[in-house]
């Protein structure tokens, strides 16, 4: 393979996108249907609903950055544990790669391809610390631009790489448990936050199965679909609300 694409380059797979397409406009068509019971106001509806689409590729690209962060730090543990049997960075990559890349129980899915980056570069010349900078600044990820510019300045200057890697290693760690017990914290919430945003389509659902005649009006008259307007973009605003604070860190 002459070319390996870059990591950060992140694409929604088509299969995906068209399955999360097909969802989204479906959802869409059926909110509206709900709310207006109206064959061509939920049509139009499905179609603008599908501007949501770009919400779910920053969604994707977030959760990509994230995993690729994840396996960033367990590399840093296998070159730790590479250099600690006294091997120079360069030789420590190019074993770790070796040993991922024809072994399926780390589980790798970027970093394997970013390491047989690394090696190409490597014999092409290029120095570690120049490979892992350019990685960091693509990376966009603070943490691992930190990691860089600790490495650049501890070749430059001669220390030891391994005292560098190895304290990196526990801040590293800790940033991560930190992130997990987070996401532990606000998994309960953001469950409920999805079950109160169904709430409103349930009722209006329950009322027409079980009660039609007093919701009625709301279908019929020029007030009532005022009124589900109104409704419909309280709704919209409560839900964007909701996942906003749901997502704070």
């Amino acid at each position: 393979m002459n070319e390996i694409k870059d990591i950060f380059e992140i694409e929604v797979p088509k299969k995906r996108l068209i399955s999360v397409s097909i969802l989204i406009y479906s959802g869409g068509f059926l909110g509206a249907w709900i709310f207006y019971k109206l064959l061509i106001v939920s049509v139009i509806f499905a179609f603008v609903s599908l501007a949501s689409l770009k919400i779910y590729k920053k969604k994707y690209r977030e959760k990509v950055h994230e995993r690729i962060e994840s396996e960033f730090y367990d590399i840093n543990l296998l070159l730790s544990a590479e250099l600690e049997t006294g091997l120079p960075i360069n030789m420590a990559i190019e074993m770790i790669r070796k040993e991922i890349s024809h072994s399926e129980i780390y589980g790798f899915q970027y970093m394997d391809i970013e390491l047989k980056n690394w090696s190409k570069k490597m014999n092409m010349g290029m120095k570690i610390n120049t490979i892992i900078e350019d990685f960091a600044k693509r990376s966009q990820n603070k943490s691992i631009m930190e990691y860089a510019n600790m490495i650049s300045i501890c070749t430059k200057k001669g220390g030891s790489i391994r005292d560098v890697i190895k304290n990196t290693n526990a801040i590293l760690n800790e940033k991560r448990e930190l992130k997990r017990e987070i996401e532990v914290l606000t998994a309960e919430k953001s469950l409920e936050q999805k079950i109160m945003n169904l709430m409103p389509l349930a009722v209006l659902v329950l009322l027409d199965k079980t009660a039609s005649d007093f919701i009625a009006p709301l279908y019929n008259c020029l007030i009532g679909r005022i009124t589900m307007t109104i409704l419909i973009a309280i709704f919209l605003i409560c839900y964007l609300w909701s996942a906003k604070i749901a997502s704070l860190k």
